[in-house]
This record gives structure tokens, sequence and C-alpha cells, in this order.
């Protein structure tokens, strides 16, 4: 089951990491391999930044996610992207260092769970594979977060298909490869 309720304004700094955003002179956690964003202003195709191809109004090649991640490509910054994070790129090295940490799943729920007042919560019936396209502006508005559905996550060829636990074939879930003897 799946409810917690509110928007979490401190949020804002954690999911940023994963871009590299750092404010101050902070690294919060482990960066992904690119900050590179996608929106409006960076991805003038506004649709498949996972592995897609995009040209910006001066005939420029735009690099798809994959092709950022190859490259170590930072946050551009919020000037270019027209956000406002209020932080930096981080160095080089951090994303050079980094994890898969944009590609995330999420839970896909039975909304219907939700009609009965007083009831947050709902019950779990598959995990979608998302990719994180851009940062979170100042003050953690959730409602404001773009992401790019990627699939079902238990679908074979899933870039999601190494995340989450080991199970049973009938459970729901991603699919992990897993060691047996």
């Amino acid at each position: 089951m799946i409810g917690s309720a509110g928007n979490k304004a401190s949020l804002a700094d954690d999911w940023n990491s994963r871009f590299g955003i750092v404010k101050g002179s902070k690294v919060l956690g482990v960066t992904d391999f690119t900050g590179f964003t996608y929106n409006d202003k960076t991805w003038t195709a506004k649709n498949s930044a996972y592995d897609g191809s995009s040209v910006d109004t001066s005939g420029n090649t735009q690099p798809n996610f994959l092709a950022a991640r190859k490259a170590y490509r930072a946050y551009q910054g919020d000037s270019v992207t027209g956000l406002s994070t209020q932080g930096n790129a981080a160095p080089t090295a951090s994303y050079q260092s980094g994890a898969d940490r944009r590609l995330v799943l999420a839970p896909i729920v039975d909304c219907s769970g939700f009609a009965n007042p007083g009831n947050h919560s709902a019950p779990v019936q598959s995990w979608a594979c998302l990719l994180m396209i851009e940062p979170m502006q100042t003050g953690g508005n959730i409602d404001s977060v773009r992401l790019e559905y990627r699939g079902d996550s238990s679908a074979p060829g899933s870039p999601c298909a190494t995340q989450g636990i080991p199970g049973a074939t009938t459970g729901v879930g991603p699919l992990v490869p897993v060691l047996v003897q």
C-alpha cells in the first residue's frame, strides 16, 4: 500500500542532488552521471529525452539523456534552463564518479482506493520506470516535477530492470537479475 499526504518542501535539495546541483559548496549525496536538464528551453523536441533527438533554434543538436550521460554533461545552470534551483552544477568529477540516479521507480496504484474520505493509501498494481528530466524549483513545489515515462519496470529491456529486489515472477515489481546455485 502507498500513501503519504502533503507537499514535502525539503524534498527539493534531495531531488536536485541527483542532477548534481550544489547549494553553497556542499554536494548532497551521489549525483547521476549527468545533470543535463530537459525542458522547453533545453530540449525543443519536448519528448523522448531518454534516447530521442532534438535540434535547437540555431540548428545545434541537443544531447539526449544517454548521450549526456556518456559525456558526463553537467547541469546547465538556472540561467540556461529558466529554472530557479538556487544552486550550481557540481564539479565534473562528481558526475564521472556518479551512479544511476535519474532512472527511478514509481508505483502505479488503483486510485479508487482514495475514493473513501480519510483513506490515504491505495494498493500497488505495478511499478513504472521514469526518467527525472528536470530539477525541482526552489520551495519544493512537487506540482512542477517533470518525469518521462519509460514503461513498465518489469518489461524486458526496461532501463529500470536492475532496480528492485528479487522475488517470484508472479510478484509486482521490476524484474532484477539474480544469481542462483
